[in-house]
């Protein structure tokens, strides 16, 4: 945090959101092996100073600490809005729809249960992300960007995990 002296680097792109008073930290970052939003924790020096990731929604699933409220909190800022975001591709496979995805995973928090149905929590607008992600689609495809946030909505045969994080994000 602000005036910190020790050694621990900043990674661009990362957001930091929790300190503990052990000296702790977590980070909202991306994961250096896939490129995919996710909770970054740096333990303390004194055991150890691991670095760990970990993909969104297992964190929010593992508690109800105080990092976790952090971090819901970072989430529900006034600047993001939650953005589901459908589509039809042909074929949908290789690397249009590759890239497809992995610009839907970069455009923010993430949740994606259905084949082409994902809900991101992210500072872009509906019309932002539309621009961003229609150059992946070809002329017989569709994309339907749409804010949702705090819609009334509900859902079936979703796991736990997945109820949690839709009515942290949705009904928020």
């Amino acid at each position: 945090m602000p005036g910190d002296q020790d050694s621990e680097p900043s990674v661009p792109a990362e957001k930091p959101f929790y300190r503990s008073s052990n000296g702790d930290r977590w980070y909202l970052a991306e994961d250096p092996a896939t490129g995919s939003r996710v909770v970054r924790h740096v333990a303390n020096p004194q055991s150890g100073g691991h670095v760990s990731y970990q993909d969104i929604e297992s964190f929010l699933s593992a508690g109800q600490g105080p990092e976790h409220q952090a971090f819901r909190l970072l989430m529900k800022g006034d600047h993001a809005a939650t953005i589901l975001i459908a589509y039809d591709l042909h074929p949908a496979e290789g690397a249009a729809y590759d890239a497809l995805v992995n610009a839907i995973r970069a455009s923010g928090v993430w949740w994606h249960h259905m084949e082409t149905a994902w809900i991101v929590r992210s500072d872009k607008t509906p019309e932002d992300l539309r621009d961003q992600l229609k150059v992946y689609i070809g002329p017989d495809d569709q994309l339907l960007v749409v804010d949702i946030t705090g819609a009334r909505a509900e859902w079936a045969g979703v796991s736990d995990s997945g109820s949690k994080w839709l009515e942290e994000h949705i009904r928020a």
